[in-house]
């Protein structure tokens, strides 16, 4: 995946998303004995877009705001860091 990539799913639509085509994050299985690189690896294989997934019967959009410094990286390196 590149930024390209990133950017694409970033601007995927809840209103319109093809329902089907999203991953349940539910679904998603991250061994935390792996490095920290690897576990964001697998996250990514298995969520597919980590900006629109469902959770059960509900789509999820995840964004941040514009004036930070904080990455979509640094987000999923902390959240997989305490799981």
């Amino acid at each position: 995946m590149n930024c390209i990539d990133f950017e694409a799913m970033k601007k995927v639509d809840v209103r319109t998303v093809d329902r089907s085509t999203l991953k349940d994050i539910n679904d998603v299985v991250v061994d935390t004995a792996l490095p920290k690189e690897e576990r964001l690896r697998s996250f990514i294989e298995q969520i597919g877009n980590p900006y629109c997934y469902k959770c059960g019967d509900l789509v999820v959009k995840v964004s941040f705001a514009e004036n930070t410094s904080t990455t979509l990286e640094d987000r999923l390196e902390h959240y997989l860091a305490t799981m």
